[in-house]
């Protein structure tokens, strides 16, 4: 009876030692279009009300925009020392990217986004700026 009760709740304690699905949440960033128009908002530059002033360009473009899904808000509610970039550097960011283009051909396109990513990162003073993983290629090409 023991043994059957046991396989009974074997698999129970399987499923709750699973992590917390909220650890693995996936971030959404802001396309293009939204990133843009949110990039030529005036926000503060103290901490918190420049996060909240962020969050609501970017809610608001990505509604004029048609993003779906919508991006991820930044957490406003601790003052932390930033890790990734501040809104400043986010606002930078979105500008910096605005104002090239890629032609849209994988894996061309892969490359020339990393490369102006990489470019408007410095610009901005952003460091370890998040880049998508692109394919071998021989030859990576200039953004236009």
């Amino acid at each position: 009876m023991h043994s059957a009760l046991l396989l009974l709740l074997l698999p129970l304690t399987q499923v709750l030692a699973l992590p917390s699905p909220e650890k693995y949440a996936r971030v959404i960033a802001p396309n293009d279009c939204t990133a843009g128009c949110a990039a030529a908002v005036s926000c503060p530059a103290t901490y918190p009300a420049s996060c909240r002033c962020w969050n609501a360009a970017i809610s608001r473009c990505a509604a004029e925009c048609k993003q779906r899904p919508a991006p991820t808000p930044d957490d406003c509610s601790a003052v932390i020392v930033p890790r990734g970039p501040t809104p400043a550097q986010k606002m930078c960011m979105a500008k910096c990217q605005g104002q090239y283009a890629c032609l849209q051909i994988w894996p061309q396109s892969c490359y020339c986004q990393n490369d102006i990513i990489t470019r408007c990162a410095a610009e901005c003073r952003v460091q370890n700026p998040a880049l998508q993983e692109c394919p071998p290629s021989t030859s990576e090409p200039s953004p236009a």
